[in-house]
Order: structure tokens, then sequence, then C-alpha cells
């Protein structure tokens, strides 16, 4: 599209007349027929160069403005496809590690749950031993009075 622009722009340049050294005459010749016919004189021919000269300078910046275009387009290009391998890259350790931490979790609560049921158990072993104790304690207390009773008779 650039180019059928430039195609253009060099073909009016080339078929527009240049100002010479009548353009006195023809000025005024010009005024007279532009007032009369409505056509161009060499005023608006020199503008229309101008406008011409102007517009193929831009055309020129165009030119040369596309490749830093390019080449910034390539470079973000690059810069995405690099970011999105180091987001795709901290997902996958991310979802490495949140699974770890979940399979120690379960290992946790399995150990925590079995420590509640060996302290369940040994608090009831204990309370066994204590009735015990307090049993052992009545009998001796009761076998040492008939020892008292048996020894006062």
């Amino acid at each position: 599209m650039l180019n059928i622009l430039g195609a253009r722009i060099g073909y009016f340049h080339q078929v527009l007349p240049r100002l010479g050294s009548r353009s006195f005459l023809l000025d005024l010749g010009g005024n007279v027929l532009t007032s009369l016919f409505d056509v161009a004189t060499i005023a608006d021919l020199h503008q229309l160069h101008l406008t011409l000269d102007e517009l193929k300078s831009k055309y020129a910046d165009i030119v040369h403005s596309l490749p830093n275009r390019t080449t910034y387009m390539r470079n973000l290009d690059n810069t995405a496809r690099v970011n999105t391998n180091a987001i795709a890259n901290l997902y996958s350790t991310a979802k490495d590690f949140i699974i770890r931490l979940h399979d120690r979790f379960g290992k946790m609560t399995a150990d925590i749950l079995c420590l509640n049921v060996k302290i369940h158990s040994q608090s009831e072993i204990y309370i066994a031993v204590r009735q015990l104790e307090f049993s052992l304690l009545q009998l001796i207390q009761q076998v040492d009075e008939l020892a008292a009773i048996h020894f006062i008779l």
C-alpha cells in the first residue's frame, strides 16, 4: 500500500509543471482564467508542488519507520515468548510444590491421628494402672488391718 502511494506521489510530481521565468504573465493570465473558468493558476500549481513535496517527505519518513516498527514488533514478540515460558515454568514449579505440600499435609494428618489414638490408648492404660494401684493400696490396708487384728488376738 505504501509502494502504491509512493508511486502515485512520484507520478503527480512528474506531471505537474514547474515555475518558470514567465511566471508573472502566466500568473496574471491564470488569475483571470481562474476567476472566469475556475482553472488552476501557477500559484495553485506551486502550492500543489509544495504539498506533494511534503507528502513525499512524509512518505519517506513512513518508509524509514517501518523497519523500526518491524524490529520493535520482533523484539516484543521475543519478549512475550520469553515471558510466556517463564510464567509456564513458574506455574509448573508452583503446582509441583503445592502437590508435595498436600502430600506432606496428608501424611502429617495421618501421623497426628495415629498419635491421638496412641495417647487415648495410653490414657486408658494410665487410668487402669492407677485404678489397680488404688485397689492394691486398699488391699494392703485391709491386709494390714487383718494382721493387726490377728496380732492383737
